[in-house]
């Protein structure tokens, strides 16, 4: 007997089951190669998923540091556009280049506090194409 996801199953079994499973994930692996080689260079289009995050800034932003924080943040990969008003910071970024906590981190080792926060999908999706 084997077991499998905490079920106990025939002796075998867990070994074709998993044969399978691999087999279905290079079949959608190739499924999706082969969309894309059909593709010219004019109909690809690389459309990433961007996050909309608005931070406050605990204790505000000094006038004299805000474009510091700009710059800090436009600095990072994956950083799309930085906007500030009052105390409030917009971010627009690729959350598979960099990570809020990330992004959070390098805020505070430069001496900001970030606070309470928002997060979204930014709408619509950005051609990054360009």
């Amino acid at each position: 007997m084997g077991v499998l996801a905490g079920i106990e199953v025939e002796s075998g079994s867990v070994d074709r089951i998993r044969k399978r499973e691999d087999a279905a994930a290079s079949e959608v692996i190739n499924m999706k190669a082969d969309d894309n080689a059909g593709a010219s260079a004019s109909e690809s289009t690389d459309f990433r998923e961007l996050i909309d995050e608005k931070v406050t800034i605990e204790g505000g932003i000094d006038p004299a540091r805000e474009q510091e924080l700009g710059a800090l943040l436009q600095s990072l990969p994956g950083v799309h556009s930085v906007t500030m008003a009052g105390n409030e910071v917009s971010i627009t970024y690729e959350p598979t280049e960099i990570t809020s906590k990330e992004m959070h981190q390098r805020m505070r080792r430069a001496g900001f506090t970030p606070g309470d926060r928002a997060i979204a999908p930014a709408v619509p999706p950005v051609n990054t194409d360009s």
